[in-house]
């Protein structure tokens, strides 16, 4: 998605994913998910026609920052869907989860996306108002769409209408 690293926030840039980030991005989704993507999850999605962001925390000057969060997301046509996000648990609460949804959206008006989807845990009640308050709107419940050793949860279908189909 992002071929050039850019100001995310102040002390903080968006870069294309690499593989060398890929332990980080593991370590981070285990700490915020309950049934997590495996490290050949990432892999296959940063090898395929995915785009993969990451956030780093950067310091004045410097090249190669810590990676805090992540974003994944696939485009078929005129639509996306944004197939994970994840901010690590010492960075929440900044500002950096909405500032990859606001450069996410201005990113897919730009490739001409009409509708842009996600998945997101039904207990997730701050994720979900999040998504809300960018213009998601619940659309449907799908049973049992997150599995884990402790059992299934419901996901709640959410979409956002970016621009008219042409």
């Amino acid at each position: 998605m992002n071929t050039q690293m850019h100001e995310l926030l102040p002390g903080f840039r968006l870069r294309a994913m690499r593989e060398d980030d890929l332990d980080c991005v593991v370590a981070i989704e285990q700490s915020a998910a309950v049934a997590s993507w495996t490290h050949k999850a990432f892999a296959d999605s940063l090898s395929g026609a995915h785009d993969c962001d990451v956030v780093e925390q950067v310091a004045d000057g410097a090249l190669d920052g810590k990676v805090v969060a992540f974003r994944i997301l696939s485009r078929v046509l005129d639509e996306a869907h944004l197939l994970n996000i994840a901010v690590s648990a010492d960075f929440r609460r900044r500002g950096i989860a909405l500032a990859l949804l606001n450069q996410m959206e201005v990113f897919c008006e730009a490739k001409d996306i009409s509708m842009l989807y996600l998945e997101v845990r039904e207990s997730n009640h701050g994720a979900r108002e999040l998504y809300g308050n960018q213009g998601f709107c619940e659309t449907c419940v799908r049973k049992g769409y997150y599995q884990s050793a402790a059992g299934a949860e419901n996901a709640v279908l959410m979409m956002m209408e970016l621009a008219p189909h042409k």
